[in-house]
């Protein structure tokens, strides 16, 4: 029969093995969150790319050069201390998304 030294040196094992097993699959748990975070941050991203291309092609800029095109945003991100001129241009946007010829990029026209 076993000492009670011997018994409880055992339990101490089989703990100690069982804490190591779970430590390792919480560490893979945490792994498969992070990488299912990056997906999700990577979709809403190519998400939001794509919202901006569909948008660059609605307005008739996709034949821009691509610094032209930066130069136009930039000066346009300046002007986002405007109010009156951000609800303008988001009239102008809501008024163009509305008209189904709005994707006509062959004559470039925003009317």
């Amino acid at each position: 029969m076993p000492s009670k030294i011997d018994r409880l040196t055992q339990q101490l094992a089989e703990y100690e093995a069982k804490s190591k097993a779970a430590r390792a699959e919480l560490q893979k748990l945490r792994k498969e969150q992070d990488r299912q975070a990056r997906i999700a941050e990577r979709k809403a991203r190519s998400k939001a790319i794509f919202a901006a291309g569909t948008a660059v092609e609605a307005a008739g800029l996709l034949k821009l050069d691509r610094t032209t095109l930066l130069g136009i945003l930039i000066e346009a991100k300046g002007n986002l201390q405007d109010p009156q001129k951000v609800a303008s241009w988001k009239r102008m946007g809501e008024h163009q998304d509305s008209d189904p010829k709005s994707t006509d990029t062959d004559t470039g026209s925003t009317e």
